[in-house]
């Protein structure tokens, strides 16, 4: 691949160049990319490119606005000696420095960049208390609205230090364990703006206390997936009522609240999945009844690993939802539905399903023809372990049917 390279330096007029992925690749391509100077698009990531990146390389590119250097070998930090904030890349918007070898002291370098609107981290050997004088470079990216920092170490101080971030709507956490066993919630009150909020694996444990959702009014997609909250899913939950996306799933050894989700009115995605739930869904929580007005519904996820649990699909009787979802899964869940029906009845006014997932609900009778009449572009029909009898012939869903009577 580095045959031919140096030809690269008379395409003035190049806009996008992506070479990831070419192994061959190493740090003797910068000098060909420096005469580039129209370049808007730069991907270089999962090359060989390696060491202390010599961001003074690309001082010529004046127009360039992403740069993906993800899933190479840099490490150390930025060279950046001779250059003041906003002297060089002034017109760079988005970096993903994702999956190297940097320390948080590239943090410090990255304060040069001051148009940056979305920076990846993840995935760097990064640990221990927020560095100060990162803390203050980072605090000078004042247009910065995303940033990804999952895969690190730090402690929970890291929360302060992005709060001085004035335009932040996406912080992405995930996989961080060392942000504390307990919910940090005083330090996301000084987060009040954020739109995403990603916590997915991070072990916290105990309750999630109501004061954790006092600050987050704008908080369209929150994501708790894998964590291990204790007690009751709290009912100030229904505070976040501009989220559209809500996942909760292998989490919770305890009971949901009276009341809290059927509020939220603008959810297009629960997950529920894998949760060790106790005590009868009450009709104002999860019942499906409850959710009848919610237009914007399109993904429920729902899998009990409790068998104590159970699940109303039919209260108020034929009750109409207003919603068309695309995935549903209610798995391993105790329906309440009457003698001789099949399938939640709900199930006759969804037009749009891709996948339909009801394994392990000793669900019997025949699955209803009407149901694949209904779903054209049905995809995924998974119905293991029920007592089902012969299927309706459809050919386009790859069904999963084992262990049925």
């Amino acid at each position: 691949m580095k045959i031919g390279l140096e030809r690269l330096s008379s395409l003035k007029k190049l806009k996008v160049l992506d070479l990831s992925g070419n192994h061959d690749i190493d740090n003797d391509i910068i000098p060909s990319l420096k005469t580039l100077t129209s370049l808007k698009i730069l991907d270089l990531s999962d090359t060989s490119l390696n060491g202390n990146f010599p961001i003074s390389e690309f001082a010529a590119l004046k127009n360039l606005e992403v740069l993906d250097l993800s899933y190479c070998y840099f490490n150390g930090t930025f060279e950046i000696q001779g250059f003041e904030t906003g002297s060089i890349l002034t017109k760079l918007k988005i970096l993903n420095l994702g999956h190297n070898r940097f320390d948080e002291s590239v943090i410090t370098s990255l304060s040069i960049l001051s148009s940056l609107t979305n920076l990846d981290l993840s995935n760097n050997p990064m640990s221990g208390p927020f560095p100060a004088q990162a803390c203050k470079s980072l605090s000078r990216l004042k247009r910065l609205e995303n940033i990804n920092l999952s895969y690190h170490n730090f402690n929970k101080s890291i929360i302060s230090c992005l709060s001085t971030l004035p335009s932040l709507k996406i912080l992405d956490l995930s996989y961080s364990t060392s942000l504390g066993s307990s919910f940090p919630f005083q330090e996301f009150h000084d987060l009040p703006d954020l739109e995403v909020l990603l916590l997915r694996d991070n072990d916290f444990s105990g309750t999630l206390p109501i004061e954790a959702f006092a600050s987050f009014r704008h908080l369209e997609v929150l994501d708790l997936n894998g964590n291990n909250f204790v007690g009751s899913i709290p009912s100030a939950i229904h505070a976040l009522s501009s989220l559209r996306a809500l996942s909760l799933a292998n989490n919770y050894h305890g009971s949901l609240p009276d009341h809290g989700f059927s509020e939220l009115k603008n959810l297009h995605e629960l997950d529920l999945s894998h949760n060790r739930l106790h005590g009868t869904l009450p009709q104002c929580v999860f019942s499906f009844s409850s959710f009848s007005n919610h237009s914007k519904l399109e993904v429920i996820l729902f899998s009990s690993d409790s068998e104590e649990f159970v699940v109303e699909t039919e209260e108020p009787t034929d009750w109409i939802p207003m919603f068309q979802l695309q995935i549903l899964e209610l798995s391993n869940c105790n329906m309440n539905m009457p003698k001789g029906q099949v399938v939640p009845g709900f199930l006759l006014h969804q037009h749009k399903l891709r996948e339909l997932h009801l394994p392990h609900n000793s669900l019997e009778g025949h699955f209803p023809s009407w149901f694949f009449k209904n779903n054209t572009n049905l995809d995924v029909l998974n119905l293991r372990n029920n007592s089902f009898g012969s299927m309706p012939l459809y050919r386009n869903a790859n069904i999963w049917k084992s262990h049925n009577r």
